[in-house]
């Protein structure tokens, strides 16, 4: 079966659906393509990436996809690079339909790791992240460059070397442009 490319009314639509189903109160995170969509850096994406209290809704995950037509990954950020310091303080609220509240996973993370995976899509969400002022590319810098070695021998696919100068060469790179 063919999906539904995800537009901020699928979104809308998805996080609706899922304040009518959960029955307490919880909250989830979006990233990706789902942020690019809501700050208008983009307008669709192929899937849903959500994380959070995932426990009562999971079961209900396979309905949802058929019933919306979409792709749903439970993914975030921080299951391909460390967390970056304060990255709790740093998720934005999106808002709460039923009892379930959105939030924008930080966004520090998410150009951390989009900058990390380096796909063209992902490099210019990361800017379109930087040039409205979500992220400040020399303090990601610093904040990468301050991760303790075990952060990253958590994570034994990425090389910190190449990383740190991946993350330094967009931040340049960002600021010449």
């Amino acid at each position: 079966m063919t999906r539904k490319t995800i537009t901020k009314a699928v979104l809308q639509s998805f996080m609706k659906s899922v304040g009518r189903m959960i029955k307490k109160n919880a909250m989830f995170y979006l990233t990706g393509g789902a942020t690019a969509i809501l700050y208008d850096f983009r307008e669709g994406t192929i899937d849903i990436d959500i994380a959070g209290d995932m426990d009562e809704l999971f079961s209900s995950i396979p309905k949802l996809k058929e019933r919306l037509q979409i792709n749903i990954e439970m993914v975030k950020p921080t299951d391909f690079i460390p967390s970056l310091p304060g990255e709790k303080d740093r998720h934005i609220t999106i808002g709460t339909f039923g009892k379930a509240t959105f939030m924008h996973f930080d966004p520090y993370a998410q150009a951390f790791s989009k900058i990390v995976r380096g796909h063209e899509t992902d490099i210019a969400d990361a800017k379109a992240l930087a040039t409205t002022g979500l992220v400040d590319t020399k303090k990601l810098c610093e904040m990468v460059k301050k991760l303790p070695d075990p952060d990253f021998a958590r994570y034994p696919r990425l090389h910190r070397p190449s990383v740190e100068a991946a993350v330094e060469s967009f931040g340049k790179a960002f600021m010449e442009s």
